[in-house]
């Protein structure tokens, strides 16, 4: 018992290890992905533990309880596989190509706004969201993995397919990669053009309050710039091209999702007519990967 308080004491809990770590500074703003990567494979475990330790601050935003927090007209559709409603809910912008829509309820944004707080405040580190972004989160490291996986299956998949037919099937759809990019003026304030890793993107303005940092498309896909506006989902083919522009004051958070197909696979060519989703293979919820 001795030797178990005595390592204890000189160890201390994960929490306290974890908050001890000094992680690589993110610095690339292109082609960052392995950015540090021995550091954060060294310790997966350690912050893994960590963030169980800490706690979670809304427990209903992690696993299937995610649900509740989508909205009741989106809800409603998917679940009762109706196209034309969820049409009349995914509106297509003013750039041919994106669409936009509200997928999450007000309270979603207040709660998940203050999980990230929590986690923040926890002095955990956490690693660089993607190459491109230097600050944010990604999602499986805080656990919310099966919660999104969850929303990938249920709702990101088929609305992927209903509005991509020509582009997007089930396979292309088995992934999704998850993460969180936050944009203040003194870290990342822009983002210049690029292309994602994903057949499709869902990109979710979360908050806080800010000016500028609007997104610009461009070609060959349909061109212009649409606001990044609290609340809207951005929906579109990762191979069309964007950028984040200037954000003049305040902060802006997003939450991203890409879907991809298995080890990241993401296809270019359109499907011919005879290959394309039908409509039973988008309702039929079914993922032979979970």
């Amino acid at each position: 018992m001795f030797i178990v308080i005595a390592a204890f004491c000189v160890f201390g809990s994960s929490l306290d290890r974890a908050q001890r770590l000094r992680p690589p500074t993110p610095t690339a703003t292109a082609n960052g992905e392995d950015e540090g990567d021995e550091f954060w494979r060294a310790n997966k475990q350690l912050l893994k533990e960590a963030h169980k330790e800490w706690g979670r601050y809304h427990e209903a935003l992690y696993d299937l309880g995610i649900d509740n927090y989508v909205k009741h007209e989106i809800r409603t559709a998917v679940e009762a596989g109706d196209e034309k409603a969820l049409h009349a809910i995914l509106h297509e912008t003013s750039v041919e190509g994106v669409y936009s829509a509200k997928i999450f309820t007000e309270s979603f944004f207040k709660n998940f706004s203050e999980e990230l707080d929590n986690i923040q405040s926890s002095g955990i580190p956490t690693r660089r969201p993607n190459g491109m972004n230097r600050f944010g989160v990604i999602a499986e490291d805080i656990g919310l993995k099966q919660a999104f996986e969850f929303l990938r299956e249920k709702y990101l998949a088929p609305i992927a397919m209903l509005l991509f037919q020509e582009y997007i099937s089930r396979p292309d759809t088995r992934q999704e990669y998850t993460f969180v990019i936050r944009y203040r003026l003194g870290d990342d304030t822009q983002l210049s053009r690029h292309a994602d890793a994903s057949s499709l993107t869902f990109n979710t303005c979360i908050g806080e309050t800010f000016t500028g940092g609007n997104i610009s498309f461009s070609g060959p896909h349909g061109v212009g710039v649409l606001p990044s506006t609290v609340g809207v989902t951005l929906i579109h083919r990762g191979m069309h091209k964007h950028a984040a522009l200037q954000l003049e004051s305040g902060t802006r958070t997003n939450l991203v999702t890409w879907l991809s197909g298995e080890d990241g696979y993401v296809r270019v060519a359109p499907y011919p007519s005879d290959e394309q989703s039908t409509a039973s293979d988008r309702w039929s919820q079914k993922d032979n990967e979970l």
